[in-house]
């Protein structure tokens, strides 16, 4: 096992990953001992943001009108996932969403809402 892992958050335009987009995403990097690397950004949808996702998330849709697209940030998040579990807050859609827009991550996911509710 990895003695790194990456923690993943993503924020969409909805929760239907063929019809969704992502619109933003972070990633950091940490082992037990430190915190190694963190990326986030905003990610421009291919289609408009609802005002109820809006006011779900705290996006406002005039910022994504300048953010990059999924490919641009894509190798980012490839690199900083790379041979690292992934873990999350269900973040088996987070995983998915991505998956849908291109960003395949492989490798192990743990999901802490799963781990939480065993505990």
């Amino acid at each position: 096992m990895s003695d790194q892992f990456a923690a993943l958050d993503i924020e969409a335009t909805g929760m239907d990953p063929a019809r969704h987009d992502v619109i933003e995403v972070a990633v950091v990097v940490f082992s037990r001992e430190r915190e190694i690397d963190r990326f986030s950004s905003l990610i421009r949808p291919r289609g408009h943001l609802s005002l109820d996702m809006a006011g779900l998330t705290g996006i406002d849709p005039r910022e994504l009108r300048s953010a990059p697209s999924i490919d641009q940030v894509a190798p980012i998040i490839r690199r900083m996932t790379a041979g690292r579990p992934i873990v999350g807050h269900s973040v088996e859609l987070d995983v998915a969403m991505l998956g849908a827009a291109g960003v395949n991550l492989p490798g192990a996911v743990y999901d802490t809402h799963l781990l939480a509710t065993l505990l």
